[in-house]
Parts: structure tokens; C-alpha cells; sequence
């Protein structure tokens, strides 16, 4: 059986409490998913494609999407573009169209349909991403677990991934959480600046509130609970996240998230990054991750847990304090105490 979310509050706090002591920050990306059997970005299109019905209209318009802005792509060889490249062709494709004044019916890829397509794959993630959570009920959650214990409450997780891996990992556990920063002691601070599939815009929704649903703001719903089948209106609705392109678009509320995450990182005690790339499209999170460094704060632990080498990258582009422990996450948290 699922377990029940142990989600205590949403806030939308940009500062820590005045009366809490530095916190440990640590950063998640695709390569802490890895491990569960989650996608990275350059797998994640094709797996996406192939989880959908093949003769749904949506799949059709992404093969064609691809054949068309992308020379090399073979549908039958599934050589499908990097999800972020391919999120930032689709806004590309839009600055194209208008340049082209392409509103008319005669250029396919005219701006309503570049939009309709950034809706349906976004859609599609979601879907994608709320079926590793049947997988998740009987799955060995104990490296996360072992994570949490080592970093305790005080600890403040920036997660990169859209899916629900860390969020079940600890309502099975039984560790109470807070979408934001959070102002209880014994609860620990999650902050997805990208998104996540279980955030829904309001506008989507007719006014009368449903019980699985928290307020996040004005513009955001939180469905409060790990089975998709618990938020039956959701379904066929695009969640709110973003693209981790260099253009992205950022709603209001996910702005203060970013925020949050901007002076969490300013007065970290230790950052500890976890199977995160440092894409080059996403600059933004470059920008903010510098705030830990040298000039910024007086933050001097900074750890990246990764498989490949990557220490020189983040000692530029980060602080010269990095240091790289080169493994898997999985590796990684089995030594810890």
C-alpha cells in the first residue's frame, strides 16, 4: 500500500527564520533518480515516447516535431534529442514562427501549435513520472533513507527532478517535510525550482477545492498525496514545471522559490551536490550555486557526489573549495554514519 504523504505545510518563505542555526543544503539531480531506475535527460524523451500510446496524436506530433528540427533524428532508431534540448528547440521553434508571422494554417509548426506541443509533453512527464510510483511501494528506499539521517532536519534539499522519488522516500520513513522553507525544526525544507508533477495551476481547475489539494499561493495547487489515483481531476492536466532552458519562464511563485534557494545556498553551512550535471543551458542554477562560493559566503564544505569526473568544472564555474567524491550516489551513502 502507498504510504500516506507526510507533507506538514507549503510556504513560500524566501528567508530562513531568524532564529535557525545555518543550514546544511543539499542539491538532487537526475543522478540521484538514476539509480531508482528513473531516466536521465538525454534517455528521457524516448522512454516518454515509448511509455505513450504509439497511435496517440501527441507522440505523432513529437516524431514529427523531431524529424523536422532535428537532421539526424530516425524515429525507427529512437535517437531522440536531450529533453532539455529539446524543450529549449520548442522555444526556439516559437521565436521562429513569430519572426515568420506564422499564425496562419499554411506553416505547420505556427506558434499555437509549437504551445500546444510544450503543453503535451509536459503532460506526458507528468504521466510518465506518476507510474515509478506503483514501482515505489516495494522498492529498497534505504540509501535515501541513510541520506536523510546523515544530514538530519536541519537540512534544506533542492531538488532538480520533476518526479516524487524523495518526497515517498520520506512519508515511508515517516520524516514530516515542507514544500519551501520551512519555520517547524522537525520538519526538513524541500525546494523543487523546476516544478514537480504533483503542482497544478489553479487556472486549470473550476473553484469549488478538492480535499487532496493544498494551496501553494495564489497560482498553485499541491496534491497532497503520492497515488495518482487519489487526484482523479488532474489527470489529462499539464503540471506546473519548467524547462531547465536558458529562456525558461517563471511563474511568480516558482520565482520565490527560486529565491529561497538563492539565500539558502548564500548561508549554507555545507552544499552538497548530488548527481547534478551543471548543464550548460541552465545558467540560472549556475548563478545561483556561485552564492556558496568564494565573495558570497563564508560556506567552504562543498561536496559534489558524481560519477564522472567533474571536480575542475565545478571549481571554475562554483568555488575553488569543491571537492568531488567520484561515485554513485548509491556507493556514496552507503558510507555514511
Amino acid at each position: 500500500m502507498m504510504p500516506k504523504t507526510s507533507l506538514s505545510a507549503v510556504s513560500l518563505a524566501t528567508r530562513l527564520p531568524r532564529n535557525f542555526e545555518k543550514p546544511n543544503v543539499v542539491v538532487l539531480g537526475a543522478g540521484f533518480s538514476k539509480e531508482f531506475g528513473y531516466p536521465l535527460a538525454n534517455e528521457l524523451l524516448r522512454e516518454i515516447c515509448n511509455h505513450a500510446p504509439q497511435n496517440s496524436q501527441m507522440v505523432t506530433d513529437l516524431n514529427r516535431f523531431c524529424s523536422a528540427f532535428y537532421n539526424h533524428f530516425n524515429q525507427l532508431e529512437q535517437n531522440y534529442p536531450n529533453i532539455e534540448d529539446f524543450l529549449g528547440m520548442l522555444d526556439v521553434a516559437g521565436q521562429y514562427a513569430d519572426i515568420r508571422f506564422s499564425k496562419n494554417r499554411g506553416y505547420y509548426w505556427r506558434t499555437g501549435k509549437v504551445a500546444e506541443i510544450e503543453r503535451g509533453i509536459k503532460r506526458l512527464i507528468g504521466e510518465y513520472f506518476w507510474s515509478f510510483q506503483e514501482k515505489s511501494r516495494s522498492a529498497d528506499l534505504s540509501q535515501i533513507d541513510a541520506m536523510v539521517e546523515h544530514f538530519g532536519h536541519n537540512t534544506i534539499y533542492v531538488s532538480f527532478n520533476y518526479d516524487l522519488l524523495l518526497e515517498t522516500a520520506l512519508s515511508r520513513s515517516g520524516v514530516r517535510y515542507t514544500y519551501g522553507i520551512s519555520n517547524d525544526p522537525g520538519a526538513v525544507s524541500i525546494l523543487k525550482p523546476h516544478g514537480s508533477i504533483n503542482w497544478f495551476y489553479k487556472e486549470h481547475f473550476k473553484p469549488h477545492q478538492s480535499i487532496e489539494l493544498i494551496e501553494y499561493g495564489d497560482q498553485l495547487w499541491v496534491a497532497n498525496t503520492l497515488d495518482f489515483t487519489d487526484i482523479s481531476r488532474c489527470k489529462g492536466m499539464d503540471p506546473a514545471i519548467i524547462a531547465p532552458t536558458p529562456s525558461k519562464k517563471i511563474d511568480d511563485e516558482l520565482k520565490k522559490i527560486w529565491t529561497g534557494f538563492s539565500s539558502s545556498v548564500h548561508n549554507a553551512r555545507s552544499l552538497c551536490i548530488i548527481g547534478y550535471s551543471l548543464a550548460n543551458a541552465d545558467r540560472l542554477t549556475r548563478l545561483v550555486l556561485r552564492r556558496a562560493g568564494t565573495g558570497h559566503s563564508d560556506c567552504k564544505k562543498i561536496t559534489v557526489v558524481r560519477r564522472s569526473d567533474c571536480e575542475a568544472e565545478y571549481r571554475r564555474y562554483i568555488s575553488p573549495y569543491v571537492k568531488q567524491i567520484q561515485s554513485s550516489f548509491g556507493a556514496w551513502a552507503s558510507t555514511l554514519e
